[in-house]
Parts: structure tokens; C-alpha cells; sequence
């Protein structure tokens, strides 16, 4: 982390990732590896805001993540060429070469990876036969020991890694050989960052050992408008507003608001479950805990 001498108020709390470590080069511009990235600003394809408070920032380019690490061969090598930033996500992002094709290709950094490391890609029908368990190997979920710590994971197979993809952030394999209904599937049970505990398919991929830049929670924005660079827009509070605009708004003086929290919609705000029953919430074995219990 990087402290700033406080010649100026807005450097006295101001706390930065040192990126010393990561490459300076420009990206490099292939239609694989980087696009174009419009900015909606919050709006949907018909123009009404869907997400508030978005607005504005620096322009972006999309790096374009091998999420799937398709694999055509049983085993596949990468070497790593370098580290990179990535104004997109709070990971770091390792470019990729394979050693036979050459081709490159983006992949989240894990922890500790260093340039010169080689990866190994694993098909998901590779038998369990002198596999490789280094930091960054992309191995199916039945092989994996228990105790291990992975990122990248797959919800379902083949789909691509949809899960535990945030700076620092990994979950742990707790037990192996699960089966939900007699006859049926075996499962892997893994607890995520939240302290759930889910049921995954063993066939799902998953990449052993943690995200990188770990450090991501101890970063202090310092002022407004680096918020505003980022492309955060400001939030007023619902009691601040009139009643054409909020629930909670309007009232003489400085109004509690009157009510349970809730959105500008009049949806609850606080304590609601919102996810949308289906079948894959019979994949959850427990309820996330805090970390504090």
C-alpha cells in the first residue's frame, strides 16, 4: 500500500495499492484480448435508469477474460507474460501465452503468480492421473484435495466460471463424493467468502488458491472526486428528498422517515430476502454467517 506525504487534505487519508509489480505497457490491441466499452451510465437499450447513481468516470477498455479456459487437449500449458491492471475489476489480470500455439489469452491473477510461472489448463474429462495442484491450474472439482482453496468456480459445468471472482477472495473445499438424491450425482461441497455452504458439481473447474490483490479492502478514496473518476455518482438520502421522490421524504424539520426502510419504489430496503426461488437454490446447504459469529 502506498501512503501519501499530506501536503494537501485530500492526500492526508488517501491510501493506494503500490503497482509496482504490474506491467506498464499499453494493452496489447487484439480484437481477442481488448473491445470497446460503451458507458450507459446506469440506462438500460430503452434509456430509463435501472442502476442509480452511475455516471460519468474515465474511459475503459474491456479486457476480455478467458473465463471458460477452454481446453482442447487433456493438458495445456501457459506461460505467464505479465501482470496487468484492469480498470474493470478489483483482480488483477495475467496475460497468457501458450507454449505450443503461442496464442495469448487473459485469465484473473491468483495470488502470488510471478512472470515466467507456468499454469496448466485441464480438460474437464482428464483423468486423475499425475495432475498438476500449483497456484493457478484450472483442474475439475473431483480431483481437487479437501481443505483446498480455490477460485474461479463453475456453477455449472462447461459454462464458465461465474463465482468467486472478486479481489481476494477464494472458497474452501469441505467435503467430496455428496449425493443429494439416491443414484443421482455426486457433489463437492465448498464454503464461499460469505461462509455459505453450496453444493457444486464435481465435474465444475475450478482454479486453485486465491485472487489476487488482497489488499483491494484497505484502499481509501481520500476525496470526492476520485469517486467521481471511477464513474460514481453521488447518493442523497431518502429523507433529504421531497415526497414526489421518496417514501421517506418530505415531513417538518429533519424526519426520521416514518417507516421501514425502503427503496424509492416503496420495495423493503433492509433485511428481505431477494433472490428468486429456482432449482439451484437446493444446491445450498446452509446460510451464509457473518464473519463476526
Amino acid at each position: 500500500m502506498k501512503h501519501f506525504k499530506p501536503i494537501t487534505p485530500s492526500l492526508r487519508h488517501l491510501v493506494q495499492l503500490d503497482r509496482s509489480c504490474l506491467s506498464k505497457e499499453k494493452p496489447i490491441k487484439q480484437r481477442s484480448l481488448l473491445i470497446g466499452k460503451k458507458r450507459n451510465s446506469g440506462r438500460n437499450h430503452q434509456g430509463v435508469i435501472t442502476v442509480r447513481r452511475i455516471g460519468g468516470g474515465h474511459k475503459q477498455l474491456y479486457r476480455k477474460i478467458d473465463f471458460k479456459k477452454v481446453a482442447t487437449q487433456p493438458q495445456n500449458e501457459y506461460s505467464v507474460i505479465r501482470i496487468e491492471y484492469d480498470p474493470n475489476r478489483t483482480a488483477f489480470l495475467a496475460l497468457l501465452q501458450h507454449l505450443e500455439t503461442h496464442k495469448l489469452t487473459y485469465i484473473l491473477a491468483p495470488e502470488g503468480t510471478k512472470i515466467g510461472d507456468t499454469l496448466t489448463f485441464y480438460h474437464p474429462d482428464v483423468t486423475s492421473s499425475s495432475l498438476d495442484f500449483s497456484i493457478g491450474s484450472s483442474i475439475p472439482l473431483k480431483f481437487i484435495p479437501v481443505g483446498t482453496q480455490v477460485h474461479n468456480v463453475e456453477l455449472k459445468p462447461k459454462k464458465g466460471s461465474q463465482i468467486i471472482r472478486a479481489a481476494g477472495t477464494s472458497a474452501l473445499i469441505i467435503q467430496k463424493e455428496i449425493q443429494l438424491i439416491p443414484n443421482g450425482p455426486t457433489y463437492c461441497q465448498l464454503r464461499l467468502p460469505s461462509g455459505q455452504l453450496r453444493a457444486f458439481l464435481d465435474t465444475c473447474m475450478a482454479s486453485i488458491g486465491t485472487v489476487s490483490n488482497s489488499d483491494h479492502h484497505k484502499i481509501v478514496i481520500g476525496k470526492a472526486g476520485r469517486n467521481r473518476w471511477l464513474g460514481n455518482r453521488p447518493k442523497v438520502r431518502g429523507v433529504a428528498m421531497n415526497p414526489v421522490d421518496h417514501p421517506h421524504g418530505g415531513g417538518e424539520g429533519k424526519s426520521s422517515g416514518g417507516r421501514p426502510s425502503v427503496t424509492y419504489k416503496g420495495l423493503p430496503a433492509k433485511g428481505k430476502p431477494t433472490r428468486s426461488k429456482s432449482k439451484s437454490t437446493r444446491l445450498i446447504l446452509s446460510k451464509a454467517k457473518s464473519l463476526s459469529s
